[in-house]
């Protein structure tokens, strides 16, 4: 992708703020989630979640993780718009970087802010997906399906 490209990318990221997560426990067992997300400058992409959900129990053992995000408010037959992909997710309990998170996360999401970090008492519930593969689907802008961008 070209630097246009990248900032479509990112403002399309801006105006979303679903997307689905698909995790695998690396033993086969998969399993898929619908979480809230932000993300940063360098397209990493950061959602809450509780420590004993099925999908932050795979993240913990297998950090591999695909991921789709899309206006759900598309019908079939206009253009379409979304995105494909796939990288590494951690789960994020640095101070320094949950408390960043925390500010991101209560700009993006006004009507449910985050929990501060002091009442997670240092058990975050912040995870972080840094993309290796990004496919960006965008028929109104690309004379091709989509472009494609790694990590």
């Amino acid at each position: 992708m070209n630097q246009e490209e990248l900032k479509l990318l990112s403002e399309y990221l801006s105006t979303q703020k679903l997307m689905s997560l698909a995790t695998s426990d690396g033993k086969g067992n998969l399993w898929s989630a619908t979480v809230y997300f932000y993300h940063d400058s360098g397209f990493n992409l950061y959602f809450m979640s509780a420590p004993d959900t099925l999908h932050s129990q795979f993240i913990a053992v297998n950090k591999r993780a695909s991921f789709t995000i899309c206006d759900t408010h598309q019908d079939e037959v206009s253009e379409k718009i979304g995105i494909q992909g796939a990288g590494e997710c951690v789960h994020v309990n640095d101070e320094t970087e949950c408390k960043e998170i925390i500010e991101n996360w209560n700009r993006k999401f006004t009507k449910k802010p985050a929990p501060s970090w002091e009442s997670m008492k240092g058990n975050s519930l912040f995870y972080k997906i840094s993309p290796k593969r990004i496919k960006f689907f965008n028929t109104s802008k690309f004379e091709t399906r989509f472009k494609e961008v790694t990590f």
